[in-house]
């Protein structure tokens, strides 16, 4: 089977990335799921890590922008040879 990643920027955006990664928990998507705080106001990255605390999430203390933390975890994810990494945004 061919191994996936999930790559979720959050920033200032609570709400919605609890929404998108509740869902895709939902329907039981076959993909392990990395989620950055992108340099939010308040450091959502510790409210999504209690409610979704089999996931890895990070935070970044500053905000990387769109493709720096897309970034971020591509550059880490290389290591664990991926087939397929989805940045969904």
């Amino acid at each position: 089977m061919e191994r996936v990643a999930i790559v979720i920027l959050n920033w200032n955006g609570l709400a919605l990335t609890k929404a998108c990664v509740a869902g895709l928990l939902q329907h039981h998507i076959p993909a392990d799921i990395y989620i950055l705080d992108n340099g939010s106001e308040h450091n959502e990255a510790t409210e999504l890590t209690k409610q979704f605390p089999d996931l890895t999430i990070e935070r970044s203390n500053t905000n990387l922008g769109f493709a720096g933390g897309n970034n971020y975890w591509l550059t880490k994810l290389q290591v664990k040879q991926y087939d397929y990494i989805l940045l969904l945004n």
